[in-house]
């Protein structure tokens, strides 16, 4: 799998079994499967549109999403399945943080994990 960004806010996957792309800021993404048997004439795809509905918020409604979850847990609701435990996510930061000092050193820097 290969994931490429051709220009700002284009995003683009090759995967074995076909493709997706799009634009960020319209937030229709193209997915393209491989039509491996000939079925559907001279094309080697089948291609269908979608829309994410993502195309007001720059960060793809990443940053709605994450406010939508916050409240959910605040009203004591189940929050969706890309909530991280406060733990994990200061131990992600933590590895940005190790990443960037490696970067500037050129050194492998450890970041512990208690």
């Amino acid at each position: 799998m290969t994931a490429v960004v051709v220009g700002a806010g284009h995003r683009g996957i090759l995967g074995t079994h076909g493709e997706i792309e799009g634009e960020m800021e319209t937030g229709v993404f193209h997915v393209r499967h491989a039509d491996l048997h000939g079925s559907h004439g001279d094309r080697e795809y089948t291609q269908e549109a979608v829309d994410v509905n993502a195309g007001a918020d720059g960060h793809g409604g990443g940053d709605l999403r994450l406010v939508e979850d916050f409240v959910r847990v605040l009203r004591g609701q189940q929050p969706s399945l890309s909530t991280t435990h406060l733990e994990d996510s200061v131990y992600g930061a933590l590895v940005g943080f190790a990443a960037d000092q490696s970067r500037l050193t050129h050194r492998a820097v450890r970041v512990n994990d208690e």
